[in-house]
This record gives C-alpha cells, structure tokens and sequence, in this order.
C-alpha cells in the first residue's frame, strides 16, 4: 500500500461493548462526526464487525464491491453508489470472496442538528425512527445522488482541514441539514400515511381525541400487538380506519397518536 492511501484509510479506535453497541471514535471527540476513507482489506477476514449505533450511517463505494447486512438483509454495494443505515439497525460490509473494497464512511449522530425539541421531533425523529426504513439504497441519480455528493464533500473537507479550522464543522451541520432534507421530502412513509387519513378526513385532532384515551390505557408496544394480532382482548382496539394504515405501512405509536401527521 502507498504512503497517500495509507494517510487517508480508516483507524480503528471504536469500542464495541456486549450489546453489539459501537462506541465511535469521531473524528473529535467533542464534535458527533466520524467521516473517514476505509479500505475492506484492513478488516480481519475482510470483514466489519456486526454492530449498531444512534447514528445514522453512509457509505459510498469508491472502487470494487462491498456486501451489506442490515438486520439480516444483504445488500450488494458497488462503485459509485452506496447506502444509508438509519439509527440502532444492526449491521456490517464485508466481502464473501475477500475482494478489495476502498469507501468513505460517514457517521452522523442526529444530535447535531438538535436546535430545538420542536424541529427535532417533527423533522429528524421521523426519519431515525421510522421502522419503514431501516436503511436506503443510494444511486448516482436525483435526489439520492445529492446525498452522495454530499458525503463525497465531507469527506475532501476533512482531507483538507486543519484542527484549527471550525469551517469544517459548520460545513458538516449544513450537509446533515441538507441530507436530513432530502430524506425528509422523499422518503414515501410518512406522507403516504398523512395522505391515508386526509383521504379518509381524519384530521389530528380526531385522532388525538379517539387515540389519547386509548394510550392511557394501554402499553406502548401495543401498535406492534395490532399488526401481529397478538394484542389482548380486553384491550380496546383502534378505529378501523386507524388499523388498516397501520397494517399497510407499519408504524409505530409515535405516529398513531397523531404527533407526527398533518
């Protein structure tokens, strides 16, 4: 390996804990942004370790061919394209057949863009705890593609800066801002649901006043109960309207209460 790609590969300093949990080792500890260029060669068997972490995760290949599982699901990464893993998803790259792999890694935690509890709640949490989406295949075209080039530029950023520069970071907050953006706008989930109670006149305040009283009731895991059919009997049961969005997009009790809609 040459002295350029040896200066701009991956460290490993991350802590992995009993919990498959990852600790990162950012780039600043003081700073939640880890954005690195790594190399599959330099993991034992050509393989990461299978973990999960608050963050949010991207990877974008930059030569050769990469497998993804994301809890269980495996997904083939190749040149110039790459994948999201949304926040507490298990997963890890490796290469069955021990083909080289070079990729930059880019890990966000969502605290950086946490301006206020309002924003936070209505525009970040919807996407990091959307069960819908457990991670998204990202291409070289349209709005998946400006994720990509966005990374692409967080990482020449870091290339060039110093420990001085606080450039950077603001650099790093505006391109979060603007991937959380695109998210937000294209993801299908929640605004096929939104549209699935306007289409039946189902306003918030008909779904706080039908659903509050029932979440008094109630353990948080009941929504869950719902699409399995496991929910006890004598627990009261959602409007009808309620339940077939939720069997036909599965999600979860924040947005059932109405908090996240309309």
């Amino acid at each position: 390996m040459n002295k350029r790609k040896q200066n701009r590969t991956i460290e490993f300093c991350s802590t992995f804990n009993t919990d498959f949990s990852e600790t990162i080792a950012y780039n600043n500890p003081l700073f939640p942004a880890y954005i690195r260029y790594g190399i599959l060669s330099a993991y034992p068997d050509y393989s990461a370790v299978s973990h999960w972490h608050n963050d949010l995760e991207f990877i974008l290949i930059k030569s050769g061919e990469m497998t993804y599982n994301v809890n269980g699901e495996m997904i083939i990464l190749s040149e110039n394209n790459g994948i999201m893993v949304n926040s507490r998803q298990l997963h890890y790259g490796f290469s069955p057949q021990r083909h080289e792999c070079e990729f930059i890694c880019v890990v966000l935690s969502p605290e950086l863009l946490r301006s206020n509890e309002w924003f936070f709640h209505n525009y970040i949490k919807c996407i990091t705890e959307n069960p819908a989406c457990p991670y998204l295949f990202l291409e070289r075209e349209g709005w998946q593609g400006a994720i990509l080039a966005q990374i692409e530029k967080l990482y020449q950023i870091f290339v060039t800066c110093t420990d001085k520069e606080a450039a950077p970071y603001f650099e790093v907050i505006t391109a979060f801002a603007s991937i959380m953006k695109q998210l937000y706008e294209n993801l299908p989930v929640r605004n096929q649901i939104a549209d699935h109670f306007r289409r039946h006149r189902i306003c918030r305040s008909m779904l706080q006043k039908q659903m509050f009283p029932a979440f008094q009731k109630i353990p948080a895991g009941y929504a869950h109960d719902i699409h399995h059919e496991t929910a006890p009997a004598k627990k009261p049961r959602f409007p009808p309207v309620i339940r077939r969005a939720h069997y036909r997009y599965r999600f979860g009790t924040r947005i059932l209460r109405g908090k996240l809609l309309l």
